[in-house]
């Protein structure tokens, strides 16, 4: 490595003339300026992924599968959920955005104290006229690829629930099956006609039982944190802190998926493949996109502009 050998003080002072470089008036028309191409490919990537979650949202039909009029699995009572989709969704996303910001900030702000006299470490990049440091590439570069995975984690989901068509545990109740079609039933028997007669919008929610979308968000949301504190944060006053917070966001996961089940919103083995799916994005998006423990699998990359955290 380049900075093998070098004292505390020659670090110091190259990320003080890394500093200047990026910063001085002199270099203003030779400094590092962002491809806005890359910027245009990503936002086209989240089109990809979230135009398809947007359809199949509006107007997309679940395969209708049949059911056995005897069916206890599918006859359940219909109840409010405990962990709303609104309410899943925020944690998801605000309790990860607020770690992110908070570690990142305390991050910089102590390499900024190590270097003297420097106000902003690390690299400087321009989009235009907007100067974004080190501080905020990261937090830029985190966010943008957590909530591509969250889009990708969400069409995996949707796919799942529109081509399987599972039946939720509260099916028959929302129904409403026509007249004689339960009580003149044999044992055994399979139906596969429209024979429901209740509202059309829940009929079609309660075939989207497999796997559960509030699961694998969960899952993919709160390992991603975990994986996060893992490889960004570093408590040297304590031992145990890091992973309470780590099972501390895991149980926040579990419990969404446990209430999906005594709801009666899902069977046990939908919760079950949603936390898989979520936790397979989860590591996918980490390893292969953010690198955070590239030195681990033995990887080595090529730096540049994209490669800031």
């Amino acid at each position: 490595m380049a900075n093998e050998g070098k004292s505390g003080d020659e670090l110091a002072n190259d990320e003080i003339a890394t500093h200047e470089k990026y910063t001085s008036f002199e270099s203003k028309y030779n400094r590092p300026r962002a491809s806005l191409k890359w910027l245009l490919l990503d936002v086209v990537c989240f089109a990809v992924v979230g135009l398809p979650i947007l359809v199949l949202f509006l107007i997309g039909v679940p395969y209708k599968r049949g059911f056995n009029c005897h069916d206890d699995s599918i006859n359940k009572p219909f109840k409010k959920s405990t962990v709303s989709s609104p309410l899943a969704t925020a944690v998801g996303l605000i309790l990860p955005g607020i770690t992110f910001v908070l570690i990142e900030y305390f991050l910089h702000r102590s390499k900024n104290q190590k270097v003297a006299n420097a106000k902003d470490v690390g690299p400087v990049i321009y989009i235009g006229p907007i100067k974004l440091n080190s501080l905020l590439l990261k937090l830029l570069k985190i966010t943008i690829v957590f909530l591509f995975g969250a889009a990708v984690n969400v069409l995996l989901t949707d796919v799942g629930k529109y081509g399987v068509g599972r039946l939720r545990p509260h099916f028959l109740f929302v129904c409403k099956p026509k007249m004689g079609v339960i009580s003149n039933c044999t044992e055994g028997e399979y139906i596969t006609g429209d024979v429901c007669t209740g509202d059309e919008s829940l009929i079609r929610q309660a075939r989207l039982s497999f796997p559960s979308g509030h699961s694998s968000f969960a899952a993919y949301t709160m390992v991603f944190l975990v994986l996060y504190l893992q490889a960004r944060l570093n408590i040297s006053s304590s031992l145990l802190l890091k992973p309470v917070l780590q099972i501390a966001a895991l149980i926040l996961a579990l419990l969404c998926g446990i209430s999906r089940v005594s709801d009666y919103k899902h069977h046990w083995s939908d919760v079950l493949s949603g936390f898989i799916l979520g936790t397979m994005v989860a590591y996918m998006v980490v390893w292969k996109l953010l690198k955070w423990f590239k030195n681990i699998s033995g990887e080595k990359q090529k730096m540049s502009l994209k490669d800031i955290v």
